[in-house]
């Protein structure tokens, strides 16, 4: 796993009256693709948002975590 998917950290409502929520982990992580699923579902659409979703599962399930050459 790269760095990136195990030490997620946000800042939530960073500017609205003047609050700061810290988020990190496992949460953080969860709610930046939950955001980026919402972005993608508007731009292209819903039925391929969930394509290309459940193919990039599929992907990753049967690709290998080690390359062996």
């Amino acid at each position: 796993m790269s760095p990136g998917q195990t030490t997620t950290i946000g800042s939530l409502m960073g500017s609205l009256k003047g609050l700061s929520w810290f988020v990190e982990g496992f949460f953080a992580r969860r709610m930046h693709v939950s955001l980026h699923l919402m972005h993608h579902a508007a731009v292209p659409g819903h039925v391929r948002t969930g394509v290309l979703a459940l193919a990039r599962f599929l992907i990753k399930r049967s690709t290998p975590q080690v390359k062996l050459h």
